[in-house]
């Protein structure tokens, strides 16, 4: 087994994936038929320098193109078919408490 392990101020997210919609008709919508990229992810490991107060398992808010960007806040990453964000710290918006 493969273990993923983020270095400095990198966290590892589980990217989690748009659900099918139904209409009020009963049509179903396919994931994502917005177009819309997730942008929501559940924190899997943290890296050592990481200085906020994220736990494993939180459910965090980012950009919907971060993974996308040319730069190095974030990298995506497909690791035994699930898909991964490598995002520094500072990139992630909001952790989303449920009340």
């Amino acid at each position: 087994m493969t273990t993923l392990k983020p270095h400095h101020n990198y966290v590892l997210v589980r990217v989690l994936q748009h659900e099918e919609e139904t209409t009020d008709t009963g049509i179903i919508l396919p994931s994502g038929h917005t177009g819309q990229k997730p942008s929501l992810g559940i924190i899997e490991k943290i890296g050592p320098d990481v200085q906020s107060d994220f736990k494993v398992g939180d459910k965090v808010l980012f950009p919907p193109y971060i993974g996308d960007m040319q730069n190095s806040t974030a990298q995506a990453y497909v690791h035994e078919r699930v898909n991964y964000l490598f995002i520094v710290e500072d990139a992630i918006l909001a952790t989303i408490v449920d009340d």
